[in-house]
């Protein structure tokens, strides 16, 4: 059975992550490792450009080459249009939280 290694990057703050060539040089030193997935973290992340949906998708790309995937958590609906502004439905990409069900009192 073989364990999927995954490895979470946390991104915060105001600025958008993906328009800075530090981040981007990060990120594809970060491809080239041995984790079978990327997770990105949007918990924190305040603001969002719409071109960063293109360079996230090259990273996609870059990854499926590898044979790795790309995952975004916390993902705000806000962010969800902003990147699919880049042609592509980031849906799949996103992990779902779980949520549990409330039993309503009257449906008994």
């Amino acid at each position: 059975m073989h364990m999927i290694k995954r490895k979470v990057i946390h991104l915060s703050g105001s600025f958008d992550p993906f328009r800075h060539p530090e981040v981007i040089n990060f990120l594809e030193s970060v491809a080239d490792q041995e984790e079978d997935e990327i997770v990105f973290d949007l918990k924190e992340l305040i603001y969002l450009h719409y071109k960063s949906g293109s360079v996230l998708e090259k990273l996609k790309n870059r990854l499926n080459v590898k044979g790795k995937k790309l995952k975004l958590k916390n993902v705000r609906p806000y962010f969800i249009q902003v990147l699919n502004l880049s042609g592509h439905d980031w849906s799949k990409e996103i992990i779902q939280k779980r949520y549990r069900r409330k039993r309503d009192i009257n449906s008994l």
